[in-house]
């Protein structure tokens, strides 16, 4: 409706400007002004002027509250209230409250304050903050935010032994080893029930448009933020890894062939199944993780113990060991240009 657009808006017609595009964020200003007016008021300004025939009676109207504010100063706010006869509501409303419908109805473009000018008004006051607010989700969170994490105790499983070296391998490679031992996230999560299945014709939409778009279908909450926390079962891993000695934690490599340990039965199976025992994948991924931590020193021992068998876990690592790659990989990956067709390209 033209009864809510701003001066300046009006005056600028149909024609659209590139620089400052066809509104403002102060137009907006405006026109809640104009909102707020309706609301004291209590009906809308001009209620009689609905149908499109009356289009330019309302121009005309707009016309004159403009002509009257350059003419005797009147603010539009208190000539819209004279010409509905609400005078009387001045005094029903705060000072504050008044001050800032006059704000928001100034005429001039540049004099009419912006929406952030406008959250400072005095009418505010009382909902400004005076402590400041910390988000509880971190926008740039940790690589691992499960290292602070407070697992629960259990008495009836603590152990007198020491520490648990297992706790002191990383987060990656545990979880590693989790998946190995039969883990699965997602059967978890939904012993939780934060995975609800439903069945496919439950997620059919009730009209497909021509564009692809649907309509009808729920959307899925799987997809929502939820910040619960589900701690995961060692004890799978625990079982498998119990009769490792503790010294397999810490291999020399020096004094001591790393590979010692691997009895023939266990090289002579094929390479699928050595992936996915738990023991010898914990044994080659400590061996990998300690010779990587050496390299370049310790490159000739990577290429031994690689002509065995790489772990999954370490792949990339230890082929860039094998490859002698340097530098920023990152960097010199993204310099590529992959875009350009060349002749070799085959996909």
């Amino acid at each position: 409706s033209p009864r809510y657009l701003a001066p300046e808006i009006l005056l600028r017609g149909p024609q659209y400007s590139l620089l400052s595009g066809a509104s403002s964020s102060k137009a907006d200003v405006w026109s809640l002004g104009i909102v707020l007016t309706e609301l004291v008021l209590g009906e809308l300004i001009w209620s009689n002027l609905t149908k499109k025939s009356d289009i330019k009676q309302i121009l005309g109207k707009m016309l004159a509250l403009f002509m009257k504010e350059k003419e005797t100063g009147e603010n539009p706010f208190c000539f819209l209230l004279r010409e509905h006869g609400a005078v009387g509501k001045l005094e029903d409303i705060s000072p504050d409250l008044r001050s800032f419908i006059e704000c928001c109805l100034t005429i001039k473009h540049s004099k009419r304050k912006n929406p952030v000018e406008l959250v400072e008004h005095q009418l505010f006051l009382n909902c400004r903050r005076t402590e400041k607010v910390e988000d509880s989700i971190d926008i740039f969170p940790a690589v691992f935010r499960s290292g602070e994490l407070e697992l629960p105790v259990d008495s009836s499983k603590e152990t007198t032994s020491g520490d648990d070296l297992l706790q002191e391998r990383p987060i990656r490679e545990i979880y590693h080893l989790w998946t190995l031992a039969g883990g699965d996230v997602f059967a978890e999560l939904k012993k939780h029930d934060l995975i609800k299945t439903f069945p496919p014709v439950c997620n059919m939409p009730n009209v497909i448009l021509h564009g692809g778009d649907t309509l009808g279908v729920a959307k899925d909450r799987n997809l929502l933020l939820d910040d619960s926390v589900v701690c995961l079962s060692l004890e799978r891993v625990r079982e498998q890894l119990s009769h490792v000695e503790p010294t397999a934690y810490y291999p020399l490599l020096v004094e001591k062939d790393p590979c010692a340990f691997e009895s023939s039965e266990m090289k002579s199976l094929p390479v699928v199944i050595r992936e996915r025992d738990v023991e010898y994948q914990f044994r080659r991924i400590v061996i990998f993780q300690r010779l990587l931590e050496g390299y370049p020193y310790t490159r000739d021992k990577i290429i031994k113990e690689a002509r065995v068998d790489i772990p999954p876990l370490l792949r990339d690592k230890i082929w860039a060991a094998l490859l002698n790659v340097t530098g920023n990989v990152p960097v010199n990956y993204d310099n590529i240009d992959k875009e350009s067709f060349t002749p070799t390209d085959r996909q």
